[in-house]
């Protein structure tokens, strides 16, 4: 599960208290009114003696839905509130899993969402400033909490966000193995109403699904997981999108569509 170690890996530990919370009073204006965002990304996984880069993108849909694919290697992992989702396609496999009720899952919806009260309970969450990129100036980092080093997936990891809209441009996540995974984003595009399809992850015939360690099925036809989130209309002119279920089963829906408080721009 490396790509999710990587996902559930996202954050800085906390300023006083006033300058925090004026952050975050802001970040969560500039944040309302985002129902689905989609953006390109870059990661590069810095090992001792290498450097791994792979192109990839990334969607965040409400009611706390992330899907994250890679290019290479191609996987798709998605993190459904409390579950989660992985498809290996060289492997023919698929793997649904429980993150229970962990702020780990926290860190990476921090990037999108504006609450990090319970992040903080496992966490040291802190506040910073730089100069190295103008595309923002601010910043989120997140350490685990003395005593808690065992149970996190990173030691520390640095969220850059862009002075517009407090979304990230930057995730920098530092692990206790001596290896970085930087993640840049841009292109992102806001409240555009994507297929449900891009919600879920495609498996076709032939894919063993694994559940908690064992193997529940090996999928006969093409097969969409989890269930579609169904977006409503940005504006009169977005077209109508299907569900993405072959089985006309119902999705999840979102809340409907509006522009966000700040636009978004790439």
């Amino acid at each position: 599960m490396t790509c999710l170690a990587l996902i559930l890996a996202c954050v800085a530990q906390a300023p006083e208290t006033q300058d925090f919370d004026a952050f975050f009073d802001e970040f969560a204006r500039k944040r309302d009114g985002i129902v689905v965002l989609e953006a390109e990304f870059v990661q590069k996984t810095i090992l001792p003696d290498e450097i791994l880069t792979t192109p990839g993108s990334l969607l965040y849909a409400e009611p706390r839905r992330v899907v994250f694919r890679t290019d290479e290697p191609k996987r798709t992992t998605i993190i459904d509130g409390q579950t989660g989702y992985e498809y290996e396609p060289d492997i023919a496999q698929a793997t649904i899993f429980s993150l229970e009720d962990n702020p780990q899952t926290d860190v990476f919806f921090l990037a999108f969402e504006d609450d990090p009260a319970r992040l903080r309970e496992e966490y040291q969450v802190r506040l910073f400033t730089t100069d190295s990129d103008p595309r923002g100036s601010r910043g989120i980092t997140v350490t685990p909490k003395p005593g808690g080093e065992d149970r996190a997936h990173f030691e520390r990891v640095d969220l850059h966000l862009r002075d517009k809209d407090l979304l990230p441009y930057r995730m920098h996540i530092e692990h206790a193995d001596d290896s970085d995974v930087v993640i840049d984003i841009r292109e992102y595009r806001v409240n555009e109403a994507p297929d449900p399809k891009r919600s879920q992850m495609h498996l076709p015939p032939g894919t063993t699904v694994i559940r908690n360690d064992t193997v529940v099925e090996v999928t006969g036809t093409d097969t969409y997981l989890p269930e579609p989130v169904l977006f409503g209309r940005a504006s009169e002119d977005t077209e109508d999108t299907e569900t993405g279920r072959e089985d006309g089963a119902p999705g999840v829906s979102a809340t409907p569509l509006s522009a966000p408080a700040e636009e978004a721009a790439p």
